[in-house]
């Protein structure tokens, strides 16, 4: 596909969405964009698309693997995205009480597969811009 540059980064994004929605249902209750996309350094060669899946209780093994799936596809079909699009699956009570408690939370980011990772304070920086 011939896609603008700036349509491609929309297109990852909306994909991305309505994966979401399909894996989670009502169970997604936000999806939020950060990092150089939204500070405005973006740069379209080489920078990551930088998210975070809000949902209302930690990702499951069965979730996680519904969610490769969909990563696979979107890397298939843009590769030049493939290994950089970071997303987070955090539940509410992880991004709650990250601060003080440990919570399970997906993630898929350049150089590391979609898997299941411990969540704490560790993840202050990323998620306070957010």
């Amino acid at each position: 596909m011939n896609w603008s540059r700036h349509d491609e980064v929309n297109h990852i994004i909306e994909k991305l969405l309505n994966g979401h929605r399909q894996v989670f249902g009502d169970k997604m209750v936000g999806f939020y964009l950060y990092g150089s996309l939204i500070w405005g350094d973006f740069d379209i060669v080489s920078s990551d698309i930088d998210t975070l899946c809000a949902i209302t209780s930690e990702v499951t093994p069965e979730e996680i693997e519904r969610l490769r799936i969909m990563h696979e596809e979107i890397s298939n079909e843009s590769p030049q995205w493939r290994g950089r699009v970071e997303v987070h699956y955090a539940s509410l009570d992880g991004l709650k009480y990250f601060r003080k408690f440990i919570s399970k939370m997906g993630n898929i980011s350049p150089g590391e597969p979609l898997h299941i990772i411990d969540a704490g304070i560790e993840w202050l920086d990323e998620w306070y811009c957010v």
